[in-house]
C-alpha cells in the first residue's frame, strides 16, 4: 500500500478511493495486494492545453506546475475526514511502514532521467502534445524531490547563534534531543569568544556557561520562536519552508525557519548529517535579497522549482570575506544574495564547486524577504568530513561531551 501512495504522490493521482486498489486471494496462498490500476486521473489530465501552458508560464509558485503538483488530492482521508493531498497520504505511510517507505524511495531514486525518457518514449507522439509533456515531466520530477524529501524527517541538534552589532555571528549555545524526547542546551566555546570580543552575556534563561541545562519540554527561549500550530496562518508558514503540512516537528521547524525574531539578534540552524545516500544535503533561505536592486529582486522572484543556482567567493565583501553569493544561471547572471554565514566554511571544505545548489521553492510577496527563496544544496559528503568542525561549536560544559551525531 506504501507503494500505491508513492506511485500517486509521485504523478498526482486523485482518484486513489475504496474502488480502485484490491486484494488477490488464491486458495493455500497468503493474500496479496493487486497490482495498482487505474491512473487516468493523474498528471493533470483534466487540464487543456491553454490552461498547462499558463501553468508552464506562471511566476507566482501557487499557479505553476509545481504548485498544482504539490496541491493535488488523494482519495484517502485523513483523521479530519478530509481528503490528503497525495504527498501528505504518502507520509502517513511512510510513519507507519518507515521501512517499506524507504524500499519504495529506493525504487523511485533508481528511475533515473534517461530510463525514465526510455519508457516514456514508448508513449505514441500523436498521443500526447509537446505542452502536454512539459507539464508531465516538470510534474513528476517536483513531486519525485518532494517524495524523497519527505522520508527521514529526523532532527535532533540545532544551534544557537548571536550577532554582535557590528554583524558578526557568533555559534553561542548547542540545542540537542535525545531519544526520550528530553532537550539538552550547553553554550559553546562560540559564545566565550563573543564574550570576549563583543560583551555576549548569558541569556536570563540560561545564566551559567557551564551548565548543562535539561528538560522535558522545549526551553521557551526555542519555544517562542515557532509559531503556534493554532494560529490560521500556521499552514502557510509550513508552505513557506515548504513542509507537508504534518511537519510539526519544533526542530525540523526552527531550522528551517532559523527561528528568526524581529525583536532580537539570534538564529537557529541544524547540524547537518548525511542523508539516506550519504550526501550533504541541506536546505537554506538565500540571505540578503532585500538589500539587492529591484533587477535583481524581481529576477529571485521569477525563480522556478528545480532551477540551478551558482554558487561563488565574494572576496571583496566588505562584511564578510567568506561570503558565498548566489546568482542565477543566466547570460548575464543576476546577484540574488548570499548564502547564510553558518554553512560558508563547510561549503568551503567541501568544495564550492562541488556543491550543486537550485531552486526549492520561491513564496511570493508579501512573504518577508527572509522566507522569499528556499535553496537545496546537494553534495557528496568528503570521507571524514564533519560539519561545524570547528572549535567554536564545542560544548564549554564538560558533561555534555562530544557531538551526539559525530
Amino acid at each position: 500500500m506504501v507503494g500505491y501512495l508513492l506511485l500517486d504522490a509521485w504523478i498526482g493521482n486523485t482518484d486513489r478511493h475504496d474502488e480502485n486498489w484490491g486484494w488477490i486471494v488464491k486458495a493455500d496462498q497468503p493474500k496479496r495486494l493487486a497490482p495498482t490500476f487505474d491512473h487516468s486521473s493523474s498528471l493533470g489530465r483534466n487540464e487543456s492545453d491553454e490552461r498547462r501552458v499558463l501553468r508552464l508560464k506562471a511566476k507566482h509558485p501557487q499557479h505553476s506546475v509545481e504548485g498544482y503538483a504539490l496541491r493535488a488530492l488523494s482519495g484517502m482521508h485523513g483523521p479530519d475526514g478530509k481528503k490528503m493531498h497525495t504527498i501528505d497520504a504518502f507520509m502517513r505511510a511512510a510513519e507507519l511502514r518507515p521501512a517499506a517507505a524507504r524500499v519504495w524511495r529506493e525504487r523511485l531514486d533508481a528511475l533515473t532521467p534517461s530510463l525514465w525518457e526510455t519508457e516514456l518514449s514508448r508513449v505514441p507522439e500523436d498521443w500526447i502534445t509537446p505542452v502536454c509533456q512539459g507539464v508531465r515531466d516538470r510534474h513528476t520530477r517536483c513531486s519525485a524531490q518532494e517524495a524523497s524529501l519527505a522520508i527521514g524527517w529526523t532532527m535532533t541538534t540545532v544551534y544557537l547563534a548571536w550577532r554582535d552589532p557590528g554583524r558578526r555571528w557568533f555559534p553561542v549555545g548547542r540545542l540537542t534531543r535525545d531519544d526520550s524526547g528530553r532537550y539538552q542546551f550547553v553554550y559553546t566555546h562560540g559564545a566565550a569568544e563573543a564574550h570576549e570580543q563583543a560583551g555576549f552575556a548569558p541569556l536570563v534563561s540560561f545564566p551559567d556557561w557551564q551548565e548543562t541545562y535539561e528538560s522535558g519540554e522545549l526551553f521557551p527561549l526555542f519555544a517562542n520562536r515557532l509559531l503556534s500550530e493554532r494560529r490560521p496562518e500556521f499552514p502557510l508558514f509550513q508552505d513557506w519552508l515548504n513542509l507537508p503540512r504534518d511537519q510539526k516537528d519544533p526542530l525540523v521547524l526552527l531550522a528551517r525557519s532559523n527561528g528568526i525574531r524581529e525583536t532580537d539578534t539570534f538564529q537557529v540552524f541544524a547540524h547537518p548529517v548525511p542523508d539516506d545516500e550519504g550526501r550533504y544535503h541541506v536546505h537554506c533561505f538565500i540571505h540578503g535579497l532585500r538589500h539587492r536592486d529591484p533587477d535583481a529582486i524581481n529576477r529571485a522572484e521569477s525563480l522556478v522549482i528545480g532551477e540551478p543556482l551558482w554558487i561563488e567567493p565574494d572576496p571583496e565583501n566588505p562584511a564578510d570575506a567568506l561570503a558565498i553569493k548566489t546568482l542565477t544561471v543566466d547570460e548575464r547572471p543576476q546577484h540574488i544574495g548570499f548564502l547564510p554565514r553558518y554553512l560558508t566554511s563547510d561549503v568551503r571544505r567541501i568544495g564550492i564547486d562541488q556543491v550543486h545548489a537550485s531552486v526549492e521553492r520561491v513564496n511570493p510577496r508579501p512573504t518577508p524577504a527572509q522566507f522569499r527563496v528556499l535553496v537545496r544544496l546537494l553534495a557528496a559528503w568528503p570521507p571524514g568530513f564533519q560539519p561545524y568542525s570547528d572549535p567554536s561549536f564545542a560544548p564549554l560544559s564538560k558533561q555534555a561531551g562530544a557531538h551526539p551525531e559525530a
